[in-house]
């Protein structure tokens, strides 16, 4: 689509306006959009900027014991004011740094801290194999362990077959 003002670059951001139950759709390039006085706009869009402004809007609703300032990364040293101005961390450690902090902005923007959506089919069959085979293989070194070798010999069996059905469907073992 083309800019509605310049004619000549493509279009790359929408302007909704509603004005007395009217809508106007207007679609700009970003010097176009960018001149326009009354949109206080930050072209290109920054992810960061989104990210630290929903942190700064949980700080006053999260109930955190632990005090910002005291809050510093012992690797990088950035302090957790600091990330949530940048919204990026430093290094690898400021995620386990501010956890107590990050654990409640997950848990109110994903509702939880952990993955709960579905996994491919193809793949979950896969993993649910692998630790069945998994398992299987510590009950064998049991029951060698014990001398149940007829029963031994049952789970090789079963480890055996799964893992010939892994190999047909193309799955990791």
């Amino acid at each position: 689509m083309i800019c509605q003002q310049c004619m000549q670059r493509p279009a790359n951001v929408q302007i909704t306006q509603l004005v007395n139950n009217q809508k106007t759709v207007l679609y700009l390039c970003e010097n176009c959009a960018g001149a326009r006085e009354k949109l206080m706009i930050d072209l290109p869009f920054n992810m960061s900027n989104l990210l630290s402004s929903i942190m700064e809007n949980m700080h006053g609703v999260t109930q955190v014991s632990v005090k910002s300032e005291e809050m510093q990364c012992d690797v990088c040293g950035m302090s957790y004011d600091e990330f949530t101005h940048s919204g990026k961390f430093g290094c690898w450690n400021c995620y386990n740094t501010f956890s107590p902090r990050l654990d409640p902005i997950f848990r109110r923007l994903h509702g939880n801290t952990r993955h709960t959506g579905k996994v491919p089919t193809r793949v979950d069959s896969g993993r649910k194999a692998a630790k069945e085979i998994y398992n299987l293989r510590l009950m064998l070194k049991e029951a060698v362990k014990a001398e149940r070798y007829e029963e031994a010999s049952q789970i090789r069996d079963k480890i055996k077959a799964l893992e010939d059905e892994q190999k047909k469907m193309g799955g990791v073992q």
